[in-house]
C-alpha cells in the first residue's frame, strides 16, 4: 500500500518527467493499493486557484478527483483517528497538509512516496 504526497500524486497524474519511472511503474502495478489523501485534492486545487498547475475545467476540484478515478487510485479520506496522529505524531516543521498526509500513510500502515526531504526524514515514516 502506497500514500502519495500531493506532488507524487500531480507529477503521476500530469505525466511530469520528475516522477521516477521506477516508481510510475510501481503505481501502475498496482493502482488498487496507491491512495491519495484527501487534502492532496485540496492541495492540488490550491495551485491550480493560483496557476501553479495547469488543470482547468468548470470544476477543479472534480477534474482532480477525475485524475485519480482514471488512475485507479483511491480516495484516502481524513479521519479523527488521523487528524490526531497528525498532531500527536514527532514532526519535524508544522506543514498542516504534510502532517495529514503523513499521518495518513502511518494510519494505514503503508509506504509514503514523497520527494520532500522533510517528511523523508522522519524515523517513523515508511518510504516507497
Amino acid at each position: 500500500m502506497i500514500v502519495l504526497d500531493t506532488h507524487i500524486f500531480l507529477w503521476y497524474a500530469l505525466d511530469n518527467p520528475q516522477l521516477q519511472a521506477t516508481l510510475r511503474e510501481k503505481l501502475r502495478a498496482e493502482p488498487g493499493a496507491v491512495f491519495v489523501p484527501t487534502v492532496c485534492i485540496w492541495e492540488s486545487i490550491l495551485l491550480a486557484e493560483r496557476g501553479s498547475i495547469a488543470i482547468s475545467g468548470q470544476s477543479v476540484g472534480k477534474t482532480i478527483r477525475g485524475l485519480i478515478a482514471e488512475a485507479g487510485f483511491n480516495e484516502a479520506p481524513l479521519t479523527g483517528d488521523i487528524a490526531v496522529l497528525s498532531r500527536s505524531l514527532d514532526f519535524k516543521h508544522s506543514d498542516p497538509a504534510d502532517r495529514i498526509i503523513a499521518a495518513t500513510a502511518f494510519a494505514l500502515g503503508a509506504e509514503l512516496a514523497t520527494a520532500d526531504s522533510r517528511l523523508r526524514s522522519l524515523d517513523w515514516v515508511k518510504l516507497a
